[in-house]
C-alpha cells in the first residue's frame, strides 16, 4: 500500500534538533521530528505541526 506524500522544504539550523525515527512495523516508512524556528514552522501547511501550548511557568527560549 502506498501512501500519499507531500514534500516541505524547510531548514534545520542545527541537526542536533533532528530526528529520523524508524517504524517498527515498516522499516520504509519513518517519521521526522525536528525543533524549527517560528520563521520555518510558518512555511507548513497548517495541521501539519504538533505545537505545545505556551506554559506561563517556563521562560521563552531565546538565542
Amino acid at each position: 500500500m502506498l501512501y500519499p506524500t507531500k514534500v516541505s522544504e524547510v531548514s534545520v539550523r542545527d541537526t542536533d534538533h533532528c530526528k529520523r525515527l524508524k517504524n517498527p512495523q515498516n522499516p520504509q516508512i519513518f517519521r521526522l521530528e525536528a525543533c524549527l524556528p517560528f520563521t520555518e514552522a510558518a512555511k507548513l501547511d497548517r495541521g501539519n505541526t504538533t505545537v505545545r501550548p505556551a506554559s506561563k511557568r517556563k521562560k521563552p527560549y531565546t538565542t
